[in-house]
C-alpha cells in the first residue's frame, strides 16, 4: 500500500541540533502516536524507505527505530506484508478513565510482552528484597558493612593527595606487573608489564 503523502510524517519535526539523536526522537514520536491513538493497533506503517524519504531521515534511522519499537512491543513485522502497530495493544485511555484512576501521569499502553517485562523488575529498582541466587547480586544481607567501613577508613587515613590525581594512563604499574606475571605463569603468554 503506497502512501502519496503519509499524514503522520508531516507532524514529525526533528531537532537536528539537539541532544537527542534523530533515532531517539523518531522512537519517542512513534511511541507517542501509538499511545495517543493516532496509530491504532493493526495499522500498517509505510515502508521504511518511503517513511525515511517523507520524514527527511536516513533509512537506517527508520529501520533501527522500528526494531526498537518491535523490541518494546509497539510494532510487529509480518513477513512479506510490512510493519504494523502491534495488534495486542489496549485501546487508548479516555480522559474520564484516566481521571477516575487517580493517576496524574499520562496513560501508557504496553503489549503483553512489554507489560510482563515491566512487572518483572529488578529487585534493586523495585525496592523488593532480592531473592536467593539472584544473578550478579551477592548476599547483601551478609555484607560486612561495619568491617568494610572500618577498613576503608583505615586505608584512606594513610593516603596522600597525590593518590587521588591522575596516574599512568596505561594503568597502575604494580597491577600491570601482576597481570603480566599471571599471563606468563598461567596462560603461557610472554609479556612485560609495559605491554599490558
Amino acid at each position: 500500500m503506497a502512501h502519496a503523502s503519509y499524514p503522520l510524517a508531516q507532524r514529525f519535526q526533528p531537532v537536528r541540533s539537539g541532544v537527542r539523536t534523530l533515532q531517539d526522537q523518531l522512537v519517542a514520536f512513534l511511541r507517542g502516536a501509538v499511545a495517543e491513538g493516532t496509530l491504532r493497533p493493526g495499522e500498517r506503517l509505510p515502508a521504511s524507505r518511503e517513511l525515511a524519504r517523507e520524514m527527511g531521515l536516513s533509512r537506517n534511522t527508520v529501520l533501527v527505530a522500528f526494531e526498537r519499537l518491535m523490541a518494546e512491543g509497539y510494532l510487529e513485522s509480518r513477513r512479506g506484508a510490512g510493519t504494523y502497530v502491534a495488534a495486542g495493544l489496549p485501546a487508548p485511555a479516555t480522559a474520564d478513565s484516566h481521571a477516575s484512576s487517580g493517576d496524574d501521569a499520562p496513560s501508557r499502553r504496553y503489549s503483553r510482552r512489554a507489560q510482563a517485562v515491566r512487572e518483572h523488575r529488578s529487585p534493586m529498582v523495585s525496592g523488593n528484597p532480592p531473592g536467593p541466587m539472584t544473578p550478579g547480586l551477592p548476599a547483601l544481607d551478609e555484607f560486612p558493612f561495619t568491617q568494610w567501613a572500618r577498613l576503608s577508613g583505615r586505608y584512606w587515613r594513610g593516603r596522600n593527595a597525590a593518590e587521588l590525581a591522575y596516574t599512568d594512563p596505561a594503568g597502575l604499574p604494580a597491577l600491570r606487573a601482576a597481570i603480566s606475571h599471571y599471563l606468563r605463569a598461567y596462560r603461557g603468554v610472554l609479556c612485560e608489564p609495559d605491554q599490558v
